[in-house]
């Protein structure tokens, strides 16, 4: 237990300096992000400003993303991976709302509530009028790790795992706070997929998959698939992410078995797969 605290605490120091090093770099107008990198790897620098949605300050999904990750208080995770493939995400639910509004929306794993929230925002602006369903452990963190759930970068000792677990857990009560507005939303806490039994007569549009580890994306693909309409979309945000090698493999194995229209990775990570 002391362990967990001190390396709790370490992470906490780390990102108090992170943080004001971010501001001393906004002052000069300059935004960055730090990142882990493999020692033999030169360090690149990316002008993010080529890119037309970091460019154009009015991009609504980029502006999506950035208010999703302030009122979710989880700017200290953020970082291009995770940039890009919330913006692949919102662009999908966008174009899912505007074609089909006749099914409901799911999320298995929401943590602080950032793409739950800016998801909301896309169904609210578009007239929604079905449910999204979020399902989360919230304070149980991540579920027990697999033999699938292999960390590519790294064997992970049984205290980093009792804290990559801790760090992955959230609260009930503050995502319900930030969720609030949006009266469509329905929250089931619980471990996944003990919680789908409340959703298996509703039918389903667009599901965002974020439960990180092998068993629990493989159950969430499982119930959901057969529930999901024609052209209907399932994103999944851990695949092709070496610190979640379980997610792609599952993902991987549910493809051999069911037939799908489309199927596209991501090279940023994410997937997203349309029936």
């Amino acid at each position: 237990m002391k362990k967990i605290l001190n390396y709790l605490i370490m992470i906490s120091i780390k990102n108090k300096i992170f943080r004001f090093v971010q501001f001393f770099f906004n002052y000069l107008g300059l935004r960055i992000h730090i990142s882990n990198i493999d020692s033999t790897k030169d360090i690149q620098l990316i002008n993010k400003n080529i890119w037309i949605p970091y460019f154009d300050k009015k991009d609504y999904l980029m502006n999506l993303y950035r208010e999703g990750l302030s009122k979710s208080k989880n700017e200290w995770s953020n970082n291009i991976s995770k940039e890009l493939r919330f913006y692949s995400l919102f662009q999908l639910a966008l174009y899912s709302i505007k074609t089909n509004k006749n099914y409901n929306f799911a999320e298995c794993g929401c943590w602080y509530g950032h793409s739950a929230y800016s998801i909301s925002k896309i169904l609210l602006d578009n007239n929604f009028a079905k449910h999204l369903y979020v399902f989360d452990s919230f304070e149980g963190g991540l579920s027990d790790l697999s033999k699938q759930d292999r960390n590519l970068t790294k064997q992970l000792s049984k205290d980093e795992i009792d804290v990559q677990k801790k760090i992955f857990s959230s609260s009930e009560i503050f995502v319900s706070k930030l969720l609030s507005e949006f009266n469509f939303v329905k929250i089931h806490k619980g471990w996944i997929p003990n919680e789908f039994i409340k959703v298996e007569k509703e039918l389903f549009q667009f599901v965002h998959i974020d439960a990180d580890l092998y068993q629990p994306t493989l159950d969430s693909l499982e119930f959901f698939y057969p529930r999901l309409c024609a052209k209907g979309i399932i994103v999944i945000d851990d695949y092709n992410l070496t610190q979640f090698e379980g997610a792609k493999k599952a993902v991987d194995e549910f493809l051999l078995k069911v037939k799908y229209s489309f199927f596209y990775a991501s090279p940023f990570g994410g997937c997203y797969i349309l029936k």
